[in-house]
Protein backbone atom coordinates (compact mmCIF):
# COMPACT_ATOMS: atom_id res chain seq x y z
CA UNK A 1 0.00 0.00 0.00
CA UNK A 2 3.11 2.32 0.76
CA UNK A 3 4.05 1.75 -2.46
CA UNK A 4 0.77 3.20 -4.15
CA UNK A 5 0.94 6.15 -2.04
CA UNK A 6 4.32 6.79 -3.59
CA UNK A 7 3.56 6.35 -7.28
CA UNK A 8 0.51 8.41 -6.47
CA UNK A 9 2.54 11.41 -5.32
CA UNK A 10 5.06 10.89 -8.27
CA UNK A 11 2.00 10.84 -10.68
CA UNK A 12 0.90 13.67 -9.37
CA UNK A 13 3.63 16.11 -9.22
CA UNK A 14 4.70 15.05 -12.53
CA UNK A 15 1.26 15.91 -13.81
CA UNK A 16 1.11 19.05 -11.83
CA UNK A 17 4.42 19.96 -13.23
CA UNK A 18 3.49 19.83 -17.15
CA UNK A 19 2.33 22.96 -17.95
CA UNK A 20 5.39 24.63 -16.83
CA UNK A 21 7.77 22.63 -18.75
CA UNK A 22 5.61 22.61 -21.59
CA UNK A 23 5.49 26.41 -21.74
CA UNK A 24 9.26 26.65 -20.80
CA UNK A 25 9.55 24.07 -23.85
CA UNK A 26 7.36 25.39 -25.87
CA UNK A 27 9.47 27.59 -27.97
CA UNK A 28 11.74 24.74 -29.17
CA UNK A 29 9.15 22.39 -30.45
CA UNK A 30 5.92 22.35 -32.40
CA UNK A 31 3.18 21.75 -29.55
CA UNK A 32 1.47 18.92 -32.01
CA UNK A 33 5.05 17.70 -32.39
CA UNK A 34 5.99 17.89 -28.50
CA UNK A 35 2.38 16.18 -28.39
CA UNK A 36 3.67 12.97 -30.32
CA UNK A 37 6.85 12.94 -28.70
CA UNK A 38 5.17 12.47 -25.17
CA UNK A 39 2.52 10.04 -25.69
CA UNK A 40 4.99 8.36 -27.59
CA UNK A 41 7.45 8.46 -24.87
CA UNK A 42 4.40 7.29 -22.33
CA UNK A 43 3.23 4.53 -24.62
CA UNK A 44 6.95 2.97 -25.04
CA UNK A 45 7.25 3.36 -20.99
CA UNK A 46 3.50 1.78 -20.29
CA UNK A 47 3.66 -0.70 -23.12
CA UNK A 48 6.08 -3.56 -21.64
CA UNK A 49 3.66 -3.04 -18.35
CA UNK A 50 0.49 -3.81 -20.31
CA UNK A 51 1.93 -6.77 -22.03
CA UNK A 52 2.85 -8.53 -18.90
CA UNK A 53 -0.46 -8.06 -17.40
CA UNK A 54 -2.17 -9.01 -20.72
CA UNK A 55 -0.12 -12.60 -20.35
CA UNK A 56 -0.35 -13.41 -16.93
CA UNK A 57 -4.51 -12.70 -17.27
CA UNK A 58 -3.95 -14.52 -20.11
CA UNK A 59 -6.03 -12.06 -22.27
CA UNK A 60 -6.22 -11.27 -25.74
CA UNK A 61 -6.64 -8.32 -27.31
CA UNK A 62 -9.21 -8.45 -30.50
CA UNK A 63 -10.52 -6.28 -33.62
CA UNK A 64 -12.84 -4.88 -31.41
CA UNK A 65 -10.29 -3.41 -28.67
CA UNK A 66 -7.76 -2.06 -31.57
CA UNK A 67 -10.71 -0.08 -33.06
CA UNK A 68 -11.57 1.49 -29.17
CA UNK A 69 -7.48 2.29 -28.79
CA UNK A 70 -7.64 4.28 -32.22
CA UNK A 71 -10.58 5.86 -31.30
CA UNK A 72 -9.76 6.70 -27.88
CA UNK A 73 -6.24 7.91 -29.22
CA UNK A 74 -7.36 9.76 -31.99
CA UNK A 75 -10.02 12.23 -29.37
CA UNK A 76 -8.12 11.68 -26.80
CA UNK A 77 -4.24 12.16 -27.94
CA UNK A 78 -4.48 14.00 -30.98
CA UNK A 79 -7.75 16.19 -31.16
CA UNK A 80 -7.74 17.23 -27.05
CA UNK A 81 -4.42 17.23 -25.98
CA UNK A 82 -3.27 19.10 -29.67
CA UNK A 83 -5.74 21.66 -28.82
CA UNK A 84 -4.41 21.77 -24.91
CA UNK A 85 -0.91 22.09 -26.26
CA UNK A 86 -1.54 25.08 -28.22
CA UNK A 87 -3.17 26.72 -25.68
CA UNK A 88 -0.12 26.55 -23.49
CA UNK A 89 1.24 28.59 -26.33
CA UNK A 90 -1.46 31.53 -26.89
CA UNK A 91 -2.17 31.70 -22.68
CA UNK A 92 -0.38 31.31 -19.24
CA UNK A 93 0.09 27.94 -18.38
CA UNK A 94 -1.50 28.68 -14.94
CA UNK A 95 -4.51 29.87 -16.67
CA UNK A 96 -4.45 26.33 -19.05
CA UNK A 97 -4.04 24.57 -15.80
CA UNK A 98 -7.47 25.32 -14.25
CA UNK A 99 -9.78 25.78 -17.24
CA UNK A 100 -8.02 21.69 -18.13
CA UNK A 101 -8.99 20.61 -14.42
CA UNK A 102 -12.32 22.19 -14.39
CA UNK A 103 -12.82 20.28 -17.38
CA UNK A 104 -11.99 17.01 -16.37
CA UNK A 105 -13.72 17.43 -13.14
CA UNK A 106 -16.72 17.65 -14.61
Amino acid sequence: MKKAYLYIAISTLMFSSMEIALKMAGSAFNPIQLNLIRFFIGAIVLLPFALRALKQTGRKLVSADWRLFALTGLVCVIVSMSLYQLAITVDQASTVAVLFRTCLDT
